[in-house]
């Protein structure tokens, strides 16, 4: 059987079984951050925030290659055709994360009469590239009837001392 059967099926194969096992924290966060930034080059990702899924590197390739991707495949589709059981438990939980991501991901565009004419964003300089693209399509840029959009945000905005923040060059507090 296919593995979108099973997923529908409810059913779990052996290599989403193993896929799942590979789910550390490490690759959690790097499926988020691609979620996010809407960037899928997990390799780039990994490096420019230091995040190691693996010291083996067949197990590192393996989880690039194939764990990720079908992870994230899994995702939207579990999210948008629950399997069986989901439906009877009320069980499917869709994350802010995928909220974002998802309507992105699938290019979901609002129609005309759904557009806003102004859109407010407050804090934007917390919003990932997921929330800046939503914020846009809200407000209907690059169309005939585009809105407006204000940003409003603090680009001095102090963290609490010692907070860890990830930058290019790694972790810094």
């Amino acid at each position: 059987p296919s593995d979108e059967g099973s997923v529908q099926s409810g059913r779990v194969t052996e290599d989403q079984a193993r896929t799942h096992e590979m789910m550390t924290p490490p690759v959690t966060k790097l499926v988020e951050l691609i979620k996010g930034t809407l960037n899928p080059n997990t390799r780039f990702l990994a490096d420019r925030y230091g995040i190691e899924v693996s010291e083996d590197p067949q197990k590192d390739e393996w989880i690039h290659q194939t764990v990720i991707p079908q992870v994230l495949a899994e995702s939207d589709h579990l999210a948008l055709q629950p399997t069986e059981d989901q439906e009877k438990n009320k069980t499917v939980t869709i994350d802010f994360n995928d909220q974002c991501w998802i309507p992105n991901k699938l290019n979901l565009i609002p129609a005309h009469n759904l557009r806003y004419g102004m859109v407010f964003v407050d804090e934007t300089q917390d919003c990932n590239k997921a929330q800046q693209q939503l914020v846009l399509k809200a407000a209907g840029f690059g169309t005939a009837q585009q809105g407006r959009t204000v940003a409003i945000g603090d680009k001095y905005q102090c963290f609490p001392a010692g907070t860890l923040v990830s930058t290019p060059q790694g972790q810094k507090k």
